[in-house]
C-alpha cells in the first residue's frame, strides 16, 4: 500500500510541474519505422543531432527545460525506466526505476519501498 502510495504522489507532482514551450518541443524527433520500432533524435542550439537512440517500443519523451530532456521506457504499468539526457552536456544520466525529474538535478525515485532523493547523482533523502 505504501508503494502506491507513494507511486501516485510521484504521478501528482510530475504532472504538478510539466510545463512546456514551442521552442523547446522542437528539440527532438521521434520516428517510428516500418518495423514499428523507434528512433530518438536529440538536438542542440545549432539543430545538430546530440543523440540518437533505438528503441523497440514508443518511448514517453518529455522536454523538461532548454537542457534536459526526460526518457521514459514503460516495461508495464505502472513500471517504467527513466534517464535523462543534457543536451549542454551530452550525457546520459543513470537508468532509475519510476523516475520523476522534480527539478534541475534533483531525482526521485522508488527501490524496495523505499522513497529516494537524489542530487546531482548523490542519495540526500531516503524514507
Amino acid at each position: 500500500m505504501k508503494k502506491i502510495i507513494l507511486y501516485f504522489l510521484i504521478i501528482f507532482i510530475s504532472m504538478s510541474l510539466e510545463v512546456f514551450s514551442e521552442s523547446l518541443i522542437s528539440r527532438y524527433t521521434l520516428i517510428q519505422n516500418k518495423d514499428n520500432t523507434f528512433i530518438l533524435k536529440v538536438f542542440d542550439e545549432k539543430d545538430t543531432v546530440v543523440y540518437q537512440e533505438s528503441f523497440e517500443k514508443e518511448p514517453f519523451i518529455e522536454v523538461l527545460n532548454k537542457q534536459v530532456i526526460k526518457i521514459r521506457i514503460s516495461v508495464g504499468s505502472p513500471q517504467n525506466y527513466t534517464y535523462f539526457y543534457d543536451i549542454s552536456a551530452k550525457k546520459i544520466s543513470n537508468i532509475y526505476d519510476n523516475a520523476l525529474l522534480i527539478e534541475d538535478g534533483k531525482v526521485i525515485f522508488l527501490i524496495e519501498d523505499k522513497l529516494i532523493v537524489r542530487l546531482h547523482g548523490e542519495k540526500i533523502l531516503s524514507i
